[in-house]
């Protein structure tokens, strides 16, 4: 199911769950935020399809998608503002 993508021996357990925090609250806030929602909801595989193709509209208008963008292609890492 992709519940677990990897695993750490305990000596490296604090480092690796630090790492990890950082780089997820330095990602994109807008697009997690609807992500999470899609994993909490119950709904059928085609309400489902027809919720993401919507909330992903939502997040390519924001100013987190843009400076995604632009870093891309600046080859540079993004500074998500959470807007």
């Amino acid at each position: 199911m992709g519940l677990c993508a990897e695993v750490s021996c305990e000596a490296a357990f604090e480092e690796r769950l630090e790492n990890l925090a950082g780089s997820l609250g330095s990602g994109p806030t807008q697009a997690m935020i609807r992500s999470k929602k899609m994993l909490r909801s119950d709904m059928s595989v085609d309400a489902a399809l027809d919720q993401e193709a919507r909330l992903q509209g939502e997040v390519f208008r924001t100013s987190d998608a843009r400076e995604g963008v632009a870093a891309f292609l600046e080859q540079r890492k993004p500074q998500f503002s959470g807007r």
